[in-house]
């Protein structure tokens, strides 16, 4: 664990602390930093690929490229969720087909309306 001299504001569990001897000889306290959570996938809840695990406000700093993935849906959906989307969307498209839905009528229709 990475330790910081930095007072923190709250005594509870969370904040671990170890005592720790100056080059003056003088005992000081020194502050763990807090243990980092993957970011996880917002169906699923499984860790997300490609997404650095660091404290939120560390995840503020970092540029758009090092937190998301490049794909759909990446930085907040697993590549598995990914897929069935994708599979939804298709078998949507085909029952369409199947059912003979022409999207031009249907915007020709809205013409004649308006």
């Amino acid at each position: 664990t990475e330790v910081v001299s930095a007072v923190v504001s709250t005594q509870s569990t969370g904040n671990k602390v170890r005592l720790n001897k100056t080059p003056g000889g003088k005992l000081v306290m020194m502050y763990a930093k807090k243990k980092t959570g993957m970011t996880k996938c917002g169906d699923c809840k499984r860790d997300l690929r490609g997404v650095p695990a660091v404290r939120p406000t560390k995840l503020a700093g970092l540029s758009r490229r090092v937190k998301s993935v490049s794909r759909a849906y990446g930085g907040s959906k697993c590549s598995g969720i990914n897929a069935e989307y994708g599979q939804q969307s298709q078998a949507q498209q085909n029952s369409r087909w199947q059912a003979g839905y022409d999207v031009r009528q249907e915007e020709d229709w809205h013409d004649q309306v308006w």
